[in-house]
Parts: structure tokens; sequence; C-alpha cells
């Protein structure tokens, strides 16, 4: 028979008593900061609230699990589902019993076996971690090993607990759900609302100069047209591949009255000494590549690397390259292409630019990307004014 001499959470005041309680609020913690991030990225109510400030790297970031297939279940964020583990362990902690605990060392393991899915997904799938993903996988870890080799309790439910636990999950789910369609249903609204902030930003001008490389051009000059974009962009970077769609998407609704010329911005020493540590290791080369094509195949291989760009390596490049017939090592030394990309940088830089993707939009910069309804709001606006 079991007793609750050794038992992990309840044999009173102890270090690993202490642990479970101090991992449980650091699980519940790093839910909380999941959580609001997917709220603020796929409901930003701000323009500064839709920038991208979780790329660590092209590896390390927080984007493509945000925007990935996976990153909520009928409108719950899996975030939430963590948080509910969290608190499920955090309870049994301070309201401890024997059932609860045989219960949660179940809950711990399945948690575990499900940290490793989403983990083996992220690096296979998605070819990137999300950092703060990660942090909940370690934790996950920890406290399944707390369970595993502190608790002599065996991996069992009790269906009392279970049902109760299940009740609760109903519970956080219906709510988050719920959040999800009336944030849903409000983006109309705060559309208007950045359109207000986006005529109240100051006005830092349209380039200098033309890029000379178009994702749409209706008039003869970049200027001629009554919406202007401007895009400072990264062809590793996942929020400029993000803004990549939206714009295709932006091109169909007005094809006669935007233009949008695209501006190297590669966040890789290699080539921009703006830049104080390698995010992106193949940026620059990729931007040489792409220059190299010319004009007239910019489009084609700008879209042809962001549609691969969890795949951009050199052996990549290399054979991309060759499918152009192209020489990758010819592009990276013309010194033509060069001082093209280090032009590109330099208007980059006389706004400021420190992230991609960054937009000038009729000579006002917006950093980061902000969900299509609102662009397509605010381009509706711009389009409407004489």
């Amino acid at each position: 028979m079991e007793t609750n001499k050794k038992n992990l959470t309840t044999s009173g005041m102890n270090l690993y008593f202490l642990l479970v309680i101090l991992l449980s609020i650091s699980i519940m913690s790093t839910c909380v900061y999941l959580i609001s991030h997917f709220y603020s990225m796929h409901f930003p109510d701000s323009l500064s609230e839709g920038s991208g400030l979780c790329d660590i790297s092209s590896y390390f970031n927080c984007d493509a699990a945000t925007f990935s297939s996976i990153s909520h279940i009928a409108g719950i964020p899996l975030g939430a589902f963590g948080l509910f583990i969290g608190l499920i362990f955090f309870w049994g902690s301070i309201f401890p019993s024997i059932n609860q605990e045989r219960t949660n060392k179940t809950l711990s393991l399945v948690n575990m076996i499900g940290c490793l899915g989403l983990f083996f997904y992220s690096i296979i799938v998605l070819k990137s971690l999300c950092p703060f993903c990660t942090l909940y996988y370690f934790l996950s870890i920890l406290i399944w090993l707390l369970f595993h080799f502190k608790s002599p309790l065996s991996y069992s439910l009790s269906p009392k607990v279970v049902i109760i636990q299940f009740l609760v999950l109903v519970g956080i789910g219906y709510g988050f759900a719920t959040s999800y369609k009336e944030k849903g249903h409000l983006q109309t609204q705060v559309a208007q609302k950045i359109i207000q902030e986006f005529i109240k930003l100051p006005s830092v001008g349209d380039p200098e100069y033309s890029s000379g490389h178009f994702l749409n051009k209706p008039f003869s000059t970049f200027n001629e047209s009554p919406i202007r974009i401007s895009v400072f962009s990264d062809f590793q970077c996942p929020y400029c591949e993000r803004i990549a769609n939206q714009l295709e998407k932006v091109i169909k609704r007005f094809p006669n009255k935007l233009s949008v010329q695209y501006f190297y911005y590669p966040l890789d020493m290699s080539c921009n000494s703006h830049v104080t540590r390698d995010m992106h290791k193949f940026a620059c080369k990729s931007a040489s590549l792409s220059a190299c094509g010319g004009k007239e195949k910019f489009k084609e291989i700008h879209d042809e690397l962001f549609a691969n760009q969890e795949k951009i390596s050199l052996e990549f490049l290399t054979d991309l390259a060759k499918k152009l017939q192209l020489n990758l090592a010819s592009c990276e030394e013309n010194q033509e292409i060069k001082d093209e990309i280090q032009a590109n940088i330099k208007q980059g830089e006389s706004y400021g630019i420190k992230s991609t993707p960054t937009l000038i939009i009729n000579g006002k910069k917006i950093e980061g990307a902000i969900p299509t309804i609102h662009l397509m709001a605010l381009l509706d606006y711009l389009g409407s004014q004489k």
C-alpha cells in the first residue's frame, strides 16, 4: 500500500517540494509570456506592437512557431495548455493528496512526451526553435524528473482527479477560444485605429533613389503611384517571409495603384557592417544571388528564396544559381552587385533601420509586420486619397 511518508508533495515542506512549486510558477510564467506574444502578433492593436522582437536569429525565433499551423487549436493557443499544466502542478502542491500526486506524475510524463514531439516538429518541420517554447520544454523535463525520481507512487490516473482537471481544462479552453473569436471580430475596428496612428506618424520621405527591384510597378516611375511601399528586407528573416506573402495579396487588390520596391538589408555581418551579430548566415549570399539575376529575374528569385526560406544554405543557393545559369561565387565577387547592396544598406541606415522587415509606406516608416487586414485597410485609405 502506498503511503505519503516520502511522497513528493504530501511529505511537507522540503527542498523537492519547493522545487515543484518553483517549476510550476516558472512554467505558468513562461506560458503567460507565450500567450501574450501569440495575441500581440496575431491581433496587435497598434503599429508598434506588430514588430518582431523575438527574432534572435534565423533559427532561434518565436515567429515560425507563432504563425505555424499548430500555434493554436480551435483558437486556443498552445501556451494555454501549458498554463493549464503549470496550474495543475501548482494546485497539486498547495493542496496535496496521494491521488493528485499520482495523477500529476502521469501528467508530467504525458506533458514531457508532448514537449519532445513539439521539439522535433520544430527542428524538422519548422526548421527553427522558439526560445520560450524551448524554455517550457526544459522546465517540463525537470518537473517530470522530479516526479519520476522523487515520487514513489506509480504512474496511474485517479478518475475523480482527472474529471476535475478535465473540467478545468474545458473552462480554460473555452475562455481562450472565446477571446480568440472576439479579438478577430474587433480587427476591423482596430484597423481604423491603425490608420489614425499612421496619419500621425512623422514623414521620413520616400527613398532618395529607386532600388530598381520591383514586385509591382504600374507606373513608369515609383513616385507616380498613389500607394508606394519600399520594403527593407532580409531573405532569411521569418517576418520578411510573412510580409512577402502579404504583399502578394495586396498587389492583387491594388494592381494599378500600388508600387512595391525591394531594398536589400541583410542582417549578416559579411556584407552589412552595421550588424553587430550574425543573425542570418546566408542573407548576404542570398542578396548577391538575387541581385545577380538582374531586374528581369528579381521577382522570380525573390519568390523562390522566400518560398524555400527554411532550406536556405550554401548548397541550396549554389543549386539555385546553377538552375538560373548563374555562378554564386561570381555573383558575390561582382563589384557592381557589392556596390548595389551597399547602396541599399546605406539607404536603410538613413532611416535608422535596426530590424527587418521595415516598410516605408508613402514616406512613413513602419517596423515589423502587421496583420493583413490592417495593411489592407491602410492601403484602402491611402488609395482613396487624392
